[in-house]
């Protein structure tokens, strides 16, 4: 018969059983990365992940890097004339009035504020058919929007043969503006010479905001040539 007073007690054996089995399990979580600091578990980032840190700083770093390199290289002639091509609309919103065609001009508004230019460009076109009842002033101001138009759907071309008869009617309100958009038609379809002979006379209004942009322009092409 076995001595029975020698055996292990069992609350004993069973506290180092688990105080084996919890050294086994923190020795496991200790080779995946895992620690344990007095009752909290904690993940080391920083050994699992060390490579994603680098590889995110080094990203940041290069996009500051390239911003910048933007920042600082000057911006060709094109993307400035694209720039104050981007603003036509708000710049020249619809204001011709004609108490001739009154619903039609309202139309057009509506066309233009939706920026609908296809609707738009049909109606002014009706309205330039009825020529015999508007005066210059106004078709003048028809022909000035369906320049507008023409550069926000990139025919430069057309802008350019709406605003020829905006700039050579006497007395225009919309005259100074035709040379100016008309400049910026010329240079995006590459016309350089006429492009250059309009800016050049929108630089010399020296107390008009769009002077500036023309000077900035003009420089570009300078340094491109």
């Amino acid at each position: 018969m076995k001595n029975l007073d020698n055996q292990p007690d069992d609350k004993l054996f069973s506290k180092a059983f688990q105080l084996l089995e919890r050294e086994k399990a923190e020795e496991m979580l200790r080779q995946h990365g895992i620690q344990r600091s007095g009752k909290i578990v904690r993940y080391d980032f920083r050994k699992k992940f060390n490579a994603w840190w680098m590889a995110a700083a080094i990203l940041v770093i290069a996009l500051s890097s390239l911003y910048l390199y933007q920042q600082m290289t000057p911006l060709g002639s094109l993307q400035l004339a694209e720039n104050a091509l981007s603003s036509v609309s708000s710049d020249y919103n619809f204001s011709v009035r004609s108490t001739d065609l009154p619903k039609l001009m309202l139309d057009v508004q509506m066309a233009f504020n939706k920026k609908d230019w296809t609707t738009m460009d049909t109606l002014l076109e009706e309205a330039l058919s009825q020529s015999d009842s508007i005066d210059a002033q106004t078709k003048a101001g028809l022909h000035f929007y369906l320049g507008v138009s023409a550069l926000q759907q990139d025919h430069f071309a057309d802008a350019v043969l709406h605003f020829d008869p905006v700039i050579q009617t006497a007395g225009s309100v919309y005259a100074r503006d035709a040379v100016w958009l008309r400049g910026l038609a010329h240079l995006k379809n590459n016309r350089l010479d006429l492009a250059l002979i309009d800016l050049n006379a929108t630089a010399r209004e020296k107390d008009w905001t769009k002077s500036k942009e023309a000077s900035m322009i003009i420089h570009a092409l300078e340094d491109e040539r």
